[in-house]
C-alpha cells in the first residue's frame, strides 16, 4: 500500500532520499540495498511517517538537503519545509513566510545560486513562493506579467541559468528569464483553467496530484535550451485544443511540440546521456489500482533517440517484480541506475549497463 511520491540523488557514496506518503522519507547510503527511516518528529505521527510531497539534495553540499512533509494528506493540510545539514538525522522546519493550513508541492533548488544562501521555489495551495536564504524564510512570488496566486503546483530552474524559471499547474504554464521579476505565460495548450480536474472545493484532494495539466518539468540534463515537460487530463474531459501527455521545447519553452500523446502522463526522466528517457503514466496516485481509468495507462515507456529530437519509445514489457502496470516519480541519472515509483508498491530500482554513446 505504499505511494512513492518523490526521489532525490545527493550524488554523494549512493546516497538517496525517497519519500511517500504516509511513510514520510527514507535514505539509502548504499544505492538502495539497505533503507532507513529518517522522518522528522511530527506531533501527529510520532515521527514514524508523514506525508512527504518533495524532497531536493544539495549535490554541493554533503548532507543538506530539503523537504515538504505534512501531518495530514487532506485538508486541512499541514505540510511545512523541513532542512537537514547531516543527511536527515536530524530537522529545522523552515517555513517562515508559508501559509500555516498549506499543500506544499514542488520544491526545486537553483543550482548556481550561493551555496551558502541556496535558492528554493516551492508552491502552496497551488500559489509560488521563493526562498533566497537557504530555506529560512520564505516570501509570496512576483505576479508582474499576470502570473496566478492559484493552480500552479510545479517548478523548475533550468540547470545552466538560475535567472529562468518555470512553475506550472492547472493554471498553465509559465516563465521566467531576469529570475523571477516578471512571467510570460507559455503556450494555450497547458492552460487547463476551464477544465482543473480533481482539486475540490478549498484544495481537498489535492494530496491526490490529479488536477489537470503539467505534472512534471525537466531541464534536461545534457542539452541547454531543452525542456520536458509532462501534462495530465483524464480521458473523460475531451478538449483536443489541451495539452495531454509528454511535450519537448528545444528554445527554452519558446515553443512546444508533441512528443507522446496520452491522458496520464506523470513523470519523465533523461538519463546523463541525454538520448534514452524513462517516461511514467499513471492515474491513480494513492495506494493501489484506485481510479476508473486504471486500464487505460501504459505504465512505464522506454525512449531511445539517436539525435536528442526525434525518438522511438517502447512499453515496459510485463514484469512479475512490478504488481501494478503503472508509475510516477521517476528518476535516472547520476548513479547509473534508473528508478520508478509504483503506486501501491513502492519504488523499484533497474541497475543498467554502460552502454556506448551512440546507443
Amino acid at each position: 500500500n505504499a505511494v512513492p511520491v518523490c526521489i532525490a540523488d545527493a550524488q554523494s557514496a549512493g546516497t538517496l532520499y525517497a519519500g511517500y506518503y504516509d511513510l514520510g522519507l527514507w535514505r539509502t547510503q548504499d544505492r538502495g540495498a539497505s533503507w532507513k527511516m529518517i522522518n522528522p518528529s511530527l506531533p501527529g505521527w510520532n515521527g514514524f511517517g508523514g506525508n512527504a510531497s518533495c524532497v531536493v539534495a544539495d549535490s554541493a553540499r554533503t548532507g543538506v538537503l530539503w523537504a515538504a512533509i505534512g501531518e495530514s494528506s487532506k485538508a486541512p493540510y499541514m505540510f511545512r519545509v523541513y532542512r537537514s545539514t547531516d543527511s536527515g538525522g536530524s530537522w529545522g522546519q523552515i517555513s517562515t513566510g508559508l501559509p500555516l493550513t498549506a499543500f506544499l508541492y514542488g520544491l526545486s533548488m537553483d543550482r548556481l545560486s550561493p551555496v551558502a544562501t541556496r535558492k528554493l521555489w516551492v508552491t502552496a495551495n497551488g500559489a509560488l513562493y521563493y526562498s533566497t536564504d537557504d530555506g529560512g524564510t520564505w516570501q509570496p512570488a512576483s505576479t508582474a506579467g499576470g502570473l496566478p496566486t492559484t493552480g500552479l503546483f510545479v517548478t523548475e530552474v533550468d540547470r545552466r541559468n538560475g535567472n529562468t524559471i518555470f512553475v506550472g499547474g492547472w493554471a498553465g504554464l509559465w516563465r521566467s528569464i531576469d529570475g523571477g521579476l516578471n512571467w510570460t505565460k507559455l503556450s494555450a495548450g497547458f492552460d487547463h483553467s476551464s477544465v482543473p480536474g480533481e482539486i475540490g472545493g478549498l484544495n481537498t484532494v489535492l494530496h491526490r496530484v490529479k488536477w489537470h495539466g503539467p505534472q512534471q518539468i525537466l531541464s534536461d540534463p545534457l542539452t541547454p535550451g531543452k525542456v520536458w515537460v509532462t501534462s495530465y487530463m483524464e480521458d473523460t474531459t475531451e478538449i483536443a485544443s489541451l495539452h495531454r501527455g509528454l511535450y519537448m521545447s528545444t528554445n527554452d519553452g519558446g515553443s512546444w511540440s508533441e512528443v507522446r500523446r496520452g491522458p496520464h502522463y506523470r513523470g519523465i526522466a533523461i538519463d546523463s546521456l541525454g538520448r534514452r528517457a524513462m517516461l511514467t503514466s499513471s492515474p491513480a496516485t494513492t495506494s493501489g489500482s484506485n481510479g476508473p481509468e486504471i486500464d487505460a495507462t501504459a505504465g512505464i515507456e522506454h525512449g531511445r533517440s539517436t539525435n536528442g529530437l526525434a525518438w522511438t519509445w517502447t512499453p515496459d514489457p510485463d514484469h512479475p517484480d512490478i504488481r501494478y502496470p503503472f508509475g510516477w516519480a521517476v528518476y535516472a541519472g547520476g548513479t547509473g541506475q534508473r528508478w520508478v515509483g509504483i503506486p501501491g508498491y513502492g519504488f523499484m530500482r533497474k541497475p543498467s549497463a554502460p552502454v556506448a554513446v551512440n546507443d
